[in-house]
This record gives C-alpha cells, sequence and structure tokens, in this order.
C-alpha cells in the first residue's frame, strides 16, 4: 500500500528500525579538579572578609564587629543609598568624634557591590577616612530606626543585645544634619544629654590636648 507522503508501511518499517539503531551520543564533561576549585572558593571568601573589615568601623572595636554587641554612646544611622556627599561628609564627622555609621544590610548588588561602595566611600580621592561602617539590622530594629539619617543616644546599661529597649532609655533625631548640629540638639533637649554633651567634646579635648 503507497501512503500519501510516498513511502510504504514497509519502507516505514525500515526507516524506524534505523532511527532506533541510531547510536546516543554519550553525554561526557571534562574532568574538574574539585580541589583547586575549593581552594579557589576559599581564597575568594577570604579576600571578600578582608574587604569587608577594610570598610567596617574601627570605632567599634578592632577587626569584626560582633553582630550581637550591645549598642552604646551615639550613633548614626544611615543608608548606603544615601547621596555620596551625605555619607562622605558623615564619615568624616565619624571619624572626627569617634561615632560610628551603622548600615541595616547589604544592597541589592549583593555581598560584593556592598563593599565596593564601601571602600569607594571610604577611599574617595586616595584620601582615606579613618571611619567606616557597621552592619547590624538588630539595632536598627532595637530603636525602631525607619529612616535615615538618625542620630541616637543611649543611656549607659540600657538597650543591652536581643533586649527590648524602652524609649525612655535613648534619644533619637532624624534629618538631613550634620553630627555636630545633631549632638548639640541632643544635648540641648534630650534626655541623656550628658552622652551627647561628651560624644560633642571629643574634638574640643583632642584639640586642648595639642
Amino acid at each position: 500500500m503507497c501512503l500519501a507522503n510516498g513511502y510504504t508501511q514497509a519502507e516505514l518499517k525500515a526507516l524506524s528500525e534505523r532511527e532506533r539503531n541510531v547510536p546516543q551520543a554519550s553525554v561526557s564533561f571534562p574532568e574538574l579538579n574539585q580541589h583547586a576549585l575549593l581552594e579557589k572558593a576559599r581564597q575568594f571568601e577570604l579576600q571578600s572578609k578582608n574587604q569587608l573589615d577594610d570598610a567596617l568601623s574601627p570605632l567599634l572595636n578592632t577587626g569584626r564587629h560582633n553582630p550581637n554587641e550591645s549598642a552604646k554612646g551615639v550613633m548614626v544611622f544611615v543608608s548606603l543609598s544615601m547621596p555620596d556627599t551625605s555619607l562622605q561628609q558623615l564619615l568624616m564627622q565619624s571619624a572626627d568624634l569617634q561615632v560610628p555609621l551603622i548600615v541595616r544590610g547589604v544592597l541589592p548588588t549583593g555581598f560584593t557591590g556592598t563593599v565596593k561602595r564601601m571602600n569607594k566611600l571610604i577611599n574617595n580621592k586616595d584620601k582615606p577616612i579613618n571611619s567606616g561602617f557597621a552592619i547590624n539590622p538588630q539595632w536598627f530594629t532595637q530603636f525602631g530606626i525607619t529612616q535615615v539619617p538618625a542620630f541616637v543616644a543611649i543611656k549607659p546599661g540600657k538597650c543591652q543585645a536581643k533586649q527590648s529597649c524602652s524609649p525612655d532609655d535613648f534619644d533619637v533625631i532624624y534629618g538631613n544634619v550634620s553630627l555636630y548640629d545633631a549632638l548639640a540638639l541632643l544635648s540641648q533637649h534630650g534626655s541623656v544629654p550628658d552622652i551627647a554633651a561628651n560624644t560633642l567634646n571629643v574634638k574640643t579635648r583632642a584639640e586642648g590636648q595639642r
């Protein structure tokens, strides 16, 4: 019997047999050196950690910042999405007054992009700023920070790690002001004026010792 496509039943059967007998190519992959891959991954992780250490604040102990550390003194809450000029001014002021800058977490670009942005801000124009950032989302939650910049002064011994923090235990002001102006306002109108005043006097005491 002749089919419409021009092949007889016998010819179609023969073609089918030939199709089934076509050898299947096996899938092969180049042999991977797992040890070399693990070593490269380890080196990348170490490099990334070293870069992060360089970008973290030297004002929060030396070495890596402990995310479970209790907040104390004066802190400035910022975001890496803020304009460069604003962040660099706050970085210079934080170095001057020994006050750390706190960010909530990493940027949408990921860990590498976050470190790159931190280092760019700190090393602007080949003149490094002796300050940095601390990554601590817990502090944002503890003090109810929902907008930045925010300037916080904390009562001594209060707001311990992983504990709730009463609004009576700290002062906070928001706004695009300098750290100096924020401390002046906190020292004049806050419930813990001594903390802000003492921090503001760091520069005065340092200049007096020269």
